[in-house]
């Protein structure tokens, strides 16, 4: 069994699996890749109401669904890595997701994240210093994981409203 180093958060479910993103980190893989359907290997579903865990052992998440996603083991080029980490110029934002529950997030975006759509080329954005407010933290530990995390990947198009 591998580590389950990604994690991926549903409007439904929290999936804990392992996505082959080629040695690439999980955003760029999300970004880059022209699938629908993402597959992920020794996965496990936790429902946000607190129902059962579901184990399987390949699925594959329409990328649509994904609200955001956070990878627990350090993956791909170590100069990317060390560049990303330089100071950027960003702003504070919170944003309220299109989603069944209502879930807000606060943290840092690239100042120019969310400018014209037409020269958009990323999906998928990196905040970093995330704070959540609206995740199921009393349904099971594993939803712990996000009190603490040094950066999330979102889904611009979950993103029903920003805030700066």
């Amino acid at each position: 069994m591998r580590f389950l180093k990604d994690v991926l958060y549903t409007d439904t479910f929290l999936i804990k699996g392992h996505v082959n993103t080629g040695e690439r980190r999980l955003s760029s893989f999300l970004n880059n890749t022209r699938k629908r359907f993402i597959e992920v290997e020794e996965a496990t579903l936790l429902k946000h109401d607190g129902g059962d865990r579901i184990p399987a052992s390949r699925m594959q998440v329409h990328i649509r669904d994904i609200l955001f996603a956070h990878e627990s083991e350090d993956t791909g080029d170590e100069i990317l890595r060390n560049l990303a980490k330089q100071q950027r110029d960003e702003i504070r934002m919170t944003a309220f997701f299109s989603s069944a529950a209502p879930l807000q997030l606060s943290g840092r975006i690239p100042r120019r994240a969310f400018d014209s759509d037409a020269r958009r080329l990323h999906d998928f954005i990196v905040v970093v210093q995330p704070e959540f407010q609206g995740l199921p933290f009393k349904t099971a530990s594993e939803y712990d994981l996000f009190r603490d995390l040094h950066y999330v990947i979102v889904n611009r198009d979950r993103i029903a409203f920003l805030f700066q």
